[in-house]
């Protein structure tokens, strides 16, 4: 019996209009010496009958059924289950290339490593494509977040472009945050600063559709669940100021919380937007940032973070972001604005 070079983790969830597709995709790699573990999270439709389908034909598909819980649970019910000597997971309405699997194994061999990154292809509505890339040129060999530092927080904190050694993950205890959206966020970061090999394919191997605005990590991040990024943003926090290493990134976590807060506050819907207003602001009083860090980030981020927790209701955060705006725009200068804050 051949052993089991890759272990594919698939959390399925309604996703019966681009399941084929993926599987496809799946069993049709050049390297054969695969699993792929399907964990279908509670679907109502007929995506299990799908996944049944392909089983049935296919023994290299194993199956697994739970009740709802998200993506971060089936992704660790995966894990619990796999056998391969590298992980790599990939979302039920995604696809890879035909030799994607091959090329980041044999990558991760020759290179010895814990990680291996590739770049990704969003598929967006109107056949618009938008590229998702880690580093524009090659990297030969292996390396570690010291020398790349941008990857540790980098807004591409995605766990479907990179192959994972499973024995890695195991030793450090990487696994997925259950409690709602964000969970790559964690995963991502942990085992970047965790790994000592890390190697790059700089090839468009991963296929990320994006045409389907109505999905439930769409609606999800419009609703009350986003302020679990609070909290995950929080965890990370913590974990780089446990590794020693958070005062050396402490500008790029910051850029990288507010900007996300931010965005996520910007499309909150309206019945939720006074509430995570004030969530917001607590979290910004009680984990600050230092003056000589929030100057470096660009300024429209400090003006957000500036404008919260200098009022005390959404309707002065409102009147205070647009007075600032104007300040700044029409000749006032950066330094005054700080100044008057700070």
């Amino acid at each position: 019996m051949l052993s089991i070079k890759i272990s594919v983790i698939v959390p399925v969830f309604n996703k019966q209009q681009y399941l084929k597709e993926c599987l496809d995709s799946l069993i049709s790699q050049s390297l054969k010496d695969i699993e792929i573990i399907c964990v279908d999270d509670g679907s109502t439709d007929n995506s299990p009958s799908i996944i049944e389908e392909y089983s049935n034909t296919d023994r290299r598909i194993r199956t697994f059924s739970q009740e709802n819980s998200g993506p971060g649970s089936a992704r660790n019910r995966g894990l619990k289950e796999s056998v391969g000597e590298y992980v790599a997971f990939i979302d039920a309405d995604d696809w890879l290339e035909e030799d994607a699997l091959e090329k980041a194994y044999d990558d991760a061999i020759v290179n010895e490593s814990d990680l291996v990154l590739f770049n990704a292809l969003e598929h967006l509505p109107e056949n618009v494509t938008k590229a998702r890339v880690y580093y524009p040129e090659s990297i030969e060999g292996s390396f570690n977040y010291a020398e790349h530092p941008d990857l540790i927080m980098n807004n591409y904190q995605i766990v479907c472009t990179k192959l994972h050694r499973r024995t890695f993950l195991e030793e450090n205890d990487i696994h997925f945050d259950e409690n709602g959206l964000f969970e790559d966020v964690f995963f991502h970061v942990k085992s970047i600063v965790k790994s000592c090999r890390i190697s790059y394919i700089n090839e468009f191997l991963y296929n990320y559709r994006r045409i389907d605005l109505n999905t439930r990590q769409f609606n999800s991040i419009r609703s009350k669940k986003c302020v679990t990024f609070l909290d995950i943003s929080n965890v990370v926090q913590s974990l780089l100021i446990d590794e020693g290493i958070f005062d050396s990134y402490e500008e790029n976590f910051f850029k990288f919380k507010v900007t996300e807060i931010r965005n996520l506050f910007n499309n909150i819907d309206d019945d939720y937007k006074n509430d995570f207003y004030h969530l917001i602001r607590d979290d910004f009083n009680k984990n600050p940032i230092q003056k000589n860090v929030l100057i470096k980030l660009p300024v429209d981020l400090q003006k957000f973070y500036l404008s919260i927790i200098n009022s005390g209701n959404l309707r002065e955060y409102d009147d205070l972001l647009n007075d600032n705006n104007k300040n700044t725009t029409l000749g006032g200068t950066l330094k005054a604005f700080i100044r008057k804050f700070l």
